[in-house]
Order: structure tokens, then sequence, then C-alpha cells
């Protein structure tokens, strides 16, 4: 059965290096890094902690990672998403995510 994760914690934790090894574990899957979604933004790109415009382009891209993720779920794939989540970053991925979601 497929299942969503996200993978949390600062640069240079492991993420990455956890997300390759949990995905071998299953048939079909998928990894989502925020950093390459939100790196999408160009002109003006915000750092998340520059205000009400950063924070917005942090939504913005949660919401684009929870559409790639729904769908790549609803190909039987698991998902593993790569973000430093806060909790309000957390919450979002639980309503906006079609299946309970694994927080690690």
């Amino acid at each position: 059965m497929n299942k969503i994760f996200v993978l949390s914690g600062p640069t240079g934790a492991g993420k990455n290096t956890t997300a390759q090894a949990l995905a071998k574990q299953f048939t079909r899957s998928a990894i989502v890094d925020f950093d390459a979604i939100r790196a999408m933004f160009t002109e003006p790109h915000h750092v998340p902690w520059d205000g009400e415009a950063g924070k917005l382009q942090d939504d913005i891209t949660r919401e684009l990672i929870c559409m790639i993720a729904n769908r790549l779920y609803t190909d039987n794939r698991t998902v593993i998403i790569l973000d430093l989540a806060s909790n309000e970053g957390v919450d979002a991925y639980r309503s906006l995510l079609h299946t309970n979601v694994f927080v690690v």
C-alpha cells in the first residue's frame, strides 16, 4: 500500500540520503524536494523569513508539492516529501494531502 512521508530536518541532516534509502523499500515511489519546487521562484525570490512575501512563497510551494504528491499517490506511488517543515508546514501537509501523512 502506498504512503506519503514528510522527511523534515535542517540542511545537512540527511533527508536526501534517508529518502533514497526509504524509496528503495517500495516498488513504486517518488521523492518531491521542497527546495527544488521553491527554486521555481526567480524574480523576486523571497527567503522564508522575508515577511509576508516569503511566507506566501512558502505557502504556494507547499500547495504545489501537495498537488504533485496527491497525483503521484493516485498513481499508486509512495511519496517522500523533503522539507524543513515547521508545525505550520506539517499542518498544511496534513490538510492538503489526500491520505494520512507520516512525518519523520
